[in-house]
């Protein structure tokens, strides 16, 4: 019996095997609009996948304009995969306009994209790192002193603190001229090593979405030996490579670019940018407007560039990436002042004067006031987050003080609001699906000039909101342009036409014109280009002009006749 029952308490255990198991539930639940692909596997042996959701339709799903949904970056946000799940839920039953849009259209799911994180329920992947540079990886890493099954925060006194308790029993930067109440910090636990610090080394870990080309943090924690070090991460990179069709991303995640004005790009020439190109940044204007009035939200922009997967895509694949957080504690308003807001205990603990009789503090920091607000949210919607500190001693001696907030619940969603946040979120992905960039071959007009002479004009359309390519994309050349071609049908084939210096003397030919046209002026929604060109034929039907990009047919027209001006 015990046999029987070990896999299904190993599932229960690990959130990666829990969600994994959900997911191929679905897919086999819905085999005719959900696909399930295996992309990688990550450091630990654990699958990266990923998932299509398609309905039949006249153009292979891989080739159909498409987005690509990412969540799981970060392993604590397990909350995010209940709401992609949903989601899922709701395109496999979907009807109407929106049955019939996966007809043409496809979406891309990558719900699970730190399998090892997500696993054990922290940012990275537990990938080994020497932090503090002594030739040991994780050699002295927190501990659980109190055993409430986090290892939080310890602080102590010290006349060379850095820290003092003020009156809401938040940690702040101490005055120098400070001359009682200084408190020392570190993360909890004890000196493993014996180096007499704490905790500099911890078990480690890679967070993937510091793993990325753009910008990437050397050196820094977290950020790997090399980019795409981390097999997850360089899955994920393959599948935004390998879908040209992409017309835009959206990362489900720890930032959020759709709640204010676009971060832009402050380098000059051909380096690297640091934010979104001015011509670019009416993309991201016009999503995040298009975000807020579907989703009701505003709070405040967290962007941060380093080595994460959204500036990748954008800086290196050229496409718009939409990043939201879904909900995060800076949507909310900000306490009163002396408000309810205490950092796990009182701010007298430990000897401190009572607030009453305590001198009065100078105004908070602009990081204090944030970090009220966090602490506010954290007591709103995850109380547990918020420990008392309580006495204890070290093996070394040392006397501490331990507890504190779980900053790891700041990536957690309520419960309360899950069931509201994923009808919005659906509610702009959907919309986002209407608006994917879609060239169109809108008028073809053939006149005749004289005997067997013909001048050919097109007119190509964008149908969708989003441009064929940003203006990066252009200068990366990712993906390439729409190009027009008139080719010569013999029966199902297409045949080049040739330029009549080449051509047979008595077979079709081009006289002027480019033998393939590259449509370069598509921005966004009603932008359209022109081409002419001047053929030689004997009937005219016999000529199509197709309108192609990245290995597919947009449009296939038969040139018809009309008399000459």
């Amino acid at each position: 019996m015990l046999a029987l029952l070990l896999p299904l308490l190993l599932v229960q255990d690990d959130p990666f095997a829990r969600a994994e198991q959900e997911l191929r539930a679905l897919v086999a639940a819905n085999p005719a609009t959900l696909t399930l692909e295996e992309w990688g596997r990550s450091r630990e042996d654990r699958p990266v996948l990923l998932l299509r959701v398609a309905r039949a339709g006249d153009v292979d799903p891989a080739l159909r304009p498409s987005v690509l949904l990412v969540a799981g970056l970060d392993g604590r946000r397990v909350d995010d995969w209940s709401v992609v799940r949903r989601h899922v839920e709701r395109l496999a039953a979907a009807d109407g306009e929106l049955a019939r849009s996966l007809t043409s259209r496809t979406v891309w799911i990558c719900p699970l994209a730190n399998p090892d994180g997500i696993a054990r329920g922290s940012a990275s992947n537990g990938a080994p790192e020497d932090e503090d540079r002594d030739g040991l990886e994780g050699e002295d890493g927190p501990e659980d002193l109190d055993g409430d099954g986090k290892a939080l925060w310890m602080r102590w006194r010290s006349p060379e603190g850095r820290w003092l308790v003020d009156r809401d029993g938040f940690l702040r930067e101490a005055d120098p001229r400070a001359t009682s109440g200084a408190r020392e910090r570190a993360r909890e636990g004890a000196d493993q090593d014996g180096d007499g610090e704490y905790n500099e080394d911890p078990p480690g870990g890679v967070l993937p979405d510091r793993n990325f080309a753009q910008l990437w943090p050397e050196h820094e924690p977290g950020a790997g030996r090399y980019v795409l070090s981390e097999p997850s991460a360089l899955a994920l990179a393959r599948v935004v490579e390998a879908h040209p069709a992409l017309g835009c991303v959206v990362v489900y995640g720890g930032q959020d670019n759709l709640l204010g004005k676009p971060r832009r790009n402050d380098r000059q020439g051909r380096r690297s940018p640091t934010g979104v190109l001015e011509e670019d940044a009416w993309i991201l204007e016009a999503m995040g407007e298009l975000y807020r009035e579907t989703t009701g939200r505003k709070g405040k922009d967290h962007d941060p560039w380093p080595g994460r997967f959204h500036a990748w895509v954008y800086a290196h694949m050229g496409l718009p990436c939409l990043a939201t957080r879904l909900m995060a504690w800076s949507d909310e308003d900000a306490p009163k002042e002396g408000g309810d807001a205490k950092e796990g205990g009182d701010a007298k603990e430990g000897g401190e004067a009572p607030a009453a009789q305590a001198p009065k503090e100078p105004a908070r920091s602009e990081a204090a006031e944030e970090r009220a607000r966090q602490v506010a949210w954290l007591r709103r919607w995850f109380p547990d987050a918020l420990r008392p500190w309580t006495a204890r001693t070290l093996p070394d001696g040392k006397q501490v003080e331990v507890g504190g907030v779980d900053d790891d619940a700041l990536q957690r969603l309520p419960a309360a609001r899950l069931a509201d946040l994923e009808e919005k979120h659906f509610a702009f992905l959907t919309a986002l699906l209407g608006r994917l960039p879609a060239p169109t071959l809108a008028e073809v007009e053939t006149r005749r000039l004289g005997e067997g002479v013909f001048e050919v004009e097109a007119l190509v359309t964008n149908e969708g909101f989003l441009p064929p390519r940003t203006e990066l994309g252009g200068r990366l050349d990712r993906p390439r342009p729409p190009r027009l071609e008139l080719v010569v049908a013999d029966g199902d084939r297409r045949l080049p036409l040739l330029p009549a210096r080449t051509a047979p003397e008595t077979g079709p030919a081009l006289l002027t014109g480019p033998r393939v046209e590259l449509v370069r002026g598509l921005a966004g929604r009603g932008s359209h280009a022109r081409t002419r060109w001047t053929v030689r034929t004997a009937s005219p039907g016999d000529l199509h002009l197709l309108l192609r990009q990245e290995g597919r047919t947009l449009a296939d027209r038969a040139l018809e006749t009309k008399e000459g001006r």
